[in-house]
């Protein structure tokens, strides 16, 4: 008969100094007497809770297409609808989730509806962060920022005067021509020995016909000696995706980034420039409502450059009080506007010209659903023409599967949007019209800036100062600055003398 007391009553007992092997058989019994099954209802409720999670409650993926979704139940849309705003953490205000709510649902089906037709389109739409905005809501919020600039043909610009390098906010509308000391000259009479010349930048001859610049397939050729595809953004001169938010400041945001591209091909620092500062400090413009493109290039030419994003103020979508230091980078030359031909491949040969030192400054008009869900592939169908957000065009392309051709825009509505923040617009005259302004109107309004080079102007702020090709030239001294102007002046004095 086994004698043993419980194991909770008795010492451990050793031999040999270890434990004794009854020890181990008390545990067990102990075990399996009061534990065993507890452990099991548990893990059996922890199997069933992940397959319910995994595999019926699971909505679709975020950032793929989306089909079908009229098939699903009014329980799963729900479902959908708060998985949604928590990964793109979205609140809105109280009493506002229903109407939300149907709208979502009410553009998930659109772009159901038109992902089941994808291979026909040659591209797919996506759920973004704007999928719970009706088009007019989105036109107003996100996508009409934009002033568009009056048709003067071919302008560029120059001389500008140093002494109004600090410009305040005002209201009157002309207050940039007038604080900045702008002149504007048709390209013509443009002195290009600073501005295009140092790029080699030329423009294409104008006066050609359209079937002179096309050829027998139907497809605008492209001018003598540039290649076939041209992406800034995979050769490391475009800054990151910037999100404009619930402002309308694209007009800054597409100049600027522009101004980082080119810049960055004439070996500036591929630095990202202050948007608020911008923002805070442009005078005549309207801030988070309207504004031109123009007006940012004139604000960055009176102030010899930009601030940087790292040195002022994040970006907080509204406009704040002007301050800072006009310590800048990214010094211009001027800018130019790109001719308005009357014929489209004018236009297309023009602008890949132009895109050959750059990237450049354009505007889109954005009265269209497809814009505001556009996905993977190249964009084309629906169009319009009346201007009213600011993008960048960073390249040119061709689609490797379907062989459309394009071009590669960069916005600012986040890396959410599009294909993580760009966008791929039909490029030629099969995009679904035959507008002379193109797809969307992308050619009718391009703005290029000419930089000048960083060993000629330098003035970062970056503690590490200039690059290592650029020498640090010490201030000079009261007695050198003074002997350096007598010496600058006394010819000009005996001369008039």
């Amino acid at each position: 008969m086994d004698t043993r007391k419980p194991l909770l009553n008795n010492p451990v007992v050793r031999t040999n100094g270890h434990l004794n092997p009854i020890f181990f058989k008390d545990v067990a019994e102990l075990f399996l007497k009061y534990f065993w099954k507890p452990l099991c209802c548990f893990a059996v409720s922890v199997i069933f809770l992940l397959g319910y999670m995994f595999f019926v409650r699971a909505p679709p993926a975020f950032g793929k297409e989306l089909y079908n979704f009229h098939k699903v139940p009014l329980g799963e849309q729900v479902r959908f609808f708060e998985s949604w705003k928590v990964k793109f953490d979205i609140k809105f205000p109280d009493g506002e989730d229903e109407q939300r709510f149907n709208t979502f649902v009410k553009n998930c089906k659109t772009i159901s509806a038109h992902n089941a037709n994808a291979d026909t389109h040659g591209f797919t739409l996506h759920v973004n962060p704007y999928a719970a905005y009706s088009q007019k809501e989105f036109y107003e919020k996100f996508a009409n920022g934009l002033l568009e600039e009056p048709e003067e043909g071919d302008k560029a610009q120059q001389n500008f005067k140093k002494n109004a390098a600090n410009p305040r906010r005002r209201l009157a509308s002309d207050i940039i021509t007038k604080d900045l000391g702008v002149s504007l000259k048709d390209e013509t009479e443009l002195d290009h020995t600073k501005t295009l010349t140092e790029t080699n930048e030329k423009e294409i001859t104008v006066g050609a016909t359209e079937s002179e610049l096309m050829d027998e397939h139907g497809n605008v050729l492209l001018p003598n000696g540039v290649p076939e595809i041209l992406d800034w953004d995979k050769l490391g001169k475009v800054t990151k995706i910037k999100n404009q938010g619930h402002c309308g400041a694209c007009y800054i945001f597409s100049t600027t980034a522009a101004i980082e591209g080119r810049c960055a091909v004439k070996e500036w620092p591929n630095e990202s420039l202050s948007t608020q500062r911008i923002l805070d400090c442009l005078p005549g413009d309207h801030g988070c409502l309207k504004g031109l493109q123009s007006h940012v290039y004139k604000y960055g030419i009176a102030n010899d450059g930009f601030a940087m994003w790292t040195d002022y103020d994040n970006y907080h979508a509204s406009i704040g009080k002007c301050h800072g230091r006009n310590d800048h980078i990214h010094s211009l030359y001027g800018f130019g506007r790109m001719s308005g031909d009357d014929n489209y491949p004018a236009r297309e040969q023009r602008l890949i010209q132009h895109l050959q030192w750059g990237p450049v400054s354009s505007a889109l008009c954005t009265q269209t659903n497809l814009l505001q869900f556009v996905g993977a592939g190249v964009l084309k169908g629906e169009t319009c023409t009346k201007l009213s957000h600011g993008i960048t065009i960073v390249g040119y392309g061709e689609d490797e599967d379907t062989g459309d051709k394009f071009w590669k825009i960069k916005n600012s509505w986040g890396e959410h949007w599009g294909e993580e923040g760009y966008a791929r617009l039909c490029r030629g005259m099969k995009c679904g019209t035959k507008d002379p302004l193109g797809f969307l109107g992308i050619v009718k309004q391009v703005f290029y800036p000419e930089c000048k080079n960083p060993n000629e102007k330098y003035k970062s702020i970056t503690k590490e100062g200039p690059p290592a090709d650029v020498p640090k030239t010490e201030k000079p001294g009261l007695f050198s600055s003074f002997a350096s102007t007598i010496s600058n002046h006394l010819p000009l004095f005996l001369q008039r003398w």
